[in-house]
């Protein structure tokens, strides 16, 4: 009997690597991972997971949080550093963090041991969502899609978070 589409293997998904840097960003040799789309390859629309590897000294994206989203993260193999607003401190397989929407849930995955590290990252699917980076004062904007869902027709746009102007200006 062939299984249902709603249950998938690690080991059947693609995994991709980001040696991009975070989003819109140059290349930065911290910002690098392997990633499985679980969460899509099972066919989820409204939860997100994505099983995520790190080398040792590489981070997950910068510090940042979502309005419209929660994350989740469990850690499945390896230890490293998870940042959230309270500081920075140690996280282990079988550990398990939930961030919520705002800046309470603010958030970063540091690989700080000798070996890799896997977690796995669960999150809402929300659209639209605003992620600020409250270390750099950068605000991403998506539409048409979830952070992290497929880019096909999803708009992102990247600001600074002083980048402001009044409702009324250049209005007739």
């Amino acid at each position: 009997m062939q299984r249902p589409r709603n249950i998938v293997s690690v080991d059947a998904v693609e995994w991709t690597r980001s040696d991009q840097g975070a989003i819109g960003a140059p290349p930065d040799d911290r910002f690098q991972w392997r990633r499985a789309k679980l969460g899509a390859a099972a066919g989820g629309q409204l939860l997100g997971a994505s099983l995520y590897e790190l080398l040792p000294g590489h981070r997950l994206f910068p510090v940042h949080y979502h309005w419209a989203n929660e994350e989740a993260l469990y850690v499945v193999e390896g230890s490293g550093t998870l940042t959230v607003p309270e500081g920075d401190f140690p996280i282990a397989a079988g550990d398990y963090a939930a961030f919520p929407r705002g800046p309470a849930g603010s958030h970063q995955v540091l690989n700080t041991s000798s070996a890799p590290l896997r977690v796995l990252i669960f999150s809402t699917m929300i659209h639209p969502d605003v992620v600020v980076h409250p270390r750099n004062g950068k605000v991403l904007i998506f539409a048409g899609g979830a952070p992290g869902g497929p880019p096909e027709g999803r708009t992102l746009q990247i600001l600074r978070g002083d980048a402001g102007t009044s409702f009324w200006e250049g209005e007739e």
